[in-house]
């Protein structure tokens, strides 16, 4: 008989292979030292599935780490990423394509890729507006083509809202 794996984080419990349900503020999701915070005052029970080789197993796909799951509202498709934004672009983009048909799909789906800071680097280079323009540009691009919203941030800036993925139209 196998131990059951212990939960992410105090306020959470596993309900099935794969997923958490968590009702602590914030829930986290973390990855390689890239993490991201998701804000939740009213301690509502948030989903958390993580995508990436457990319940996608599928080593060959391209696949995001987690998707993020707010009561029956918004999924947030996360891919926390070191400097590939290329890649991870991309990653989102096929795992939109899969989860729009997943039976455990909420009504709206956004996107967030979060990764590594490289302001200092970027300074010094001298390159930051270009690094900022590169991701709006792939943002509005995202939008555009797959008709959901895709937030790309620094890990640890900032916490994240529903309200953050609730501000343009979603795929329903």
């Amino acid at each position: 008989m196998t131990k059951p794996k212990p939960p992410s984080q105090p306020e959470c419990r596993w309900i099935a292979d794969c997923v958490e349900m968590c009702a602590g503020d914030p829930v986290a999701v973390i990855e390689n030292g890239v993490e991201a915070y998701f804000d939740n005052p009213r301690q509502s029970t948030i989903r958390k599935i993580y995508y990436d080789d457990c319940y996608c197993k599928d080593r060959a796909l391209l696949k995001a780490d987690y998707v993020v799951g707010f009561a029956e509202v918004l999924d947030v498709i996360v891919e926390l990423k070191g400097s590939d934004l290329d890649h991870a672009y991309a990653q989102v983009e096929h795992t939109l394509e899969r989860w729009k048909t997943d039976a455990k799909r909420y009504r709206g789906v956004a996107c967030l890729i979060v990764h590594t800071r490289r302001e200092a680097t970027l300074r010094k280079a001298r390159i930051l507006p270009r690094w900022q323009s590169r991701i709006g540009n792939a943002e509005r691009r995202f939008l555009r083509t797959n008709k959901a919203l895709l937030l790309i941030r620094e890990s640890g800036a900032q916490r994240f809202k529903l309200n953050d993925f609730l501000r343009t139209n979603n795929d329903r």
